[in-house]
């Protein structure tokens, strides 16, 4: 796959997921609530600062990746004392399938840690792409595994992906140029052709052949989570537009 720009290495950078469940109905509500609370204060002491969040949703399932320059369990604890942090947790409790208490210090980390996504590949840099699409990968009962090792040997490719897994929850994030969409019809004619691809037969709960750029595409729609905000530290607010 050709070179589309700025994938650098970032020392000390890490990417952590997070994904939850919301009750059949509220999702619209949940988008409403996570697209619009108020900014964070990012830099947390001189070695940990949080560089990017991004949320986002796909039926009711909620993903949340964040970028964070040193230590990532100090940014977390930083980010639950903040107030805006605070208003959108709590504005959230009431739609959750499974409930929680923010207010109980151990029982909030006992919700978080069960809503951690694992990176696949924690030895890959993370990419810093100018644009971002989330996939949540449909996957057959008792095949994350082994989904989620053949992305990360695609990512490992091209540069431009981070892969989580949790069980049979698979979030794939994509970083590339502007427009996205335009650099995912590259990735999947590059992908098509790669042998790490065949890790994926019969392993998807999709019926594509993805030997074929068709197949990814078929992915990339099926699986492609909607945005609902993206901010950078240092940047204004970067929230994503309504579907069409």
């Amino acid at each position: 796959m050709p070179d589309h720009g700025p994938f650098k290495e970032l020392i000390g950078v890490g990417r952590y997921a997070l994904s939850f469940v919301v009750k059949a109905g509220s999702e619209e509500e949940v988008a409403g609530i996570l697209s619009s609370y108020g900014r964070p204060v990012t830099d947390v002491n001189p070695q940990t600062r949080l560089l990017r969040t991004s949320v986002f949703i796909h039926g009711n399932r909620v993903v949340r990746s964040m970028d964070v320059e040193g230590d990532h369990r100090v940014a977390l604890g930083h980010l639950a004392a903040q107030p805006a942090i605070r208003a959108v947790e709590a504005a959230l409790n009431e739609h959750l399938v499974e409930p929680r208490n923010m207010e109980d210090p151990i029982a909030a980390r006992a919700f978080f840690a069960r809503s951690s996504l694992p990176r696949v590949d924690e030895s890959q840099p993370v990419p810093d792409g100018q644009d971002r699409c989330g996939l949540l990968v449909p996957v057959l009962a008792g095949r994350g595994a082994e989904v989620s090792a053949a992305l990360a040997g695609l990512s490992l490719s091209f540069g431009g992906g981070t892969v989580f897994c949790r069980g049979d929850v698979v979030v794939w994030m994509l970083d590339g140029p502007a427009p996205i969409d335009d650099w995912l019809a590259d990735l999947a004619r590059y992908a098509s052709a790669d042998p790490a691809a065949a890790g994926l037969t019969g392993a998807l709960a999709l019926d594509a052949d993805l030997h074929t750029e068709q197949g990814w595409q078929s992915l990339f729609s099926v699986g492609r989570m909607r945005l609902l905000t993206d901010r950078r530290a240092g940047a204004p607010v970067e929230l994503a537009p309504e579907p069409a």
